[in-house]
């Protein structure tokens, strides 16, 4: 067995803190994009088959406008939600910090 010099578990603990860092805002960062091209999909659509009635042109099914307007009203909360929990998640790499820290002591 090996024991880890004081120096290796402050560079294991900083690697760690880098890393979950890296990954809560990709994924943030992608889940965000996602979220955004929805209800700007949705938006769009909406928009089309308002344009299309007015002047007497059927576009898509009532269906898929009930689809778009779920969309609209489900994309903003979960964008905030998404949001609200990164800005929790963040706080994971601060304790990574502190555990290699006292390792290190």
């Amino acid at each position: 067995m090996f024991e880890i010099h004081r120096a290796g578990w402050r560079i294991l603990s900083g690697a760690g803190a880098y890393f979950l860092t890296d990954l809560i805002l990709g994924m943030t960062a992608f889940s965000v994009i996602i979220l955004g091209i929805l209800w700007y999909f949705s938006l769009g659509w909406i928009r089309l088959t308002m344009e299309f009635s007015q002047r007497g042109v059927v576009f898509g099914s009532s269906a898929q406008l009930l689809l778009a307007w779920v969309g609209v009203i489900v994309a903003l909360p979960m964008l905030a939600t998404t949001v609200l929990l990164a800005i929790r998640a963040f706080r994971l790499p601060g304790q990574v910090l502190k555990v290699g820290r006292a390792k290190a002591h």
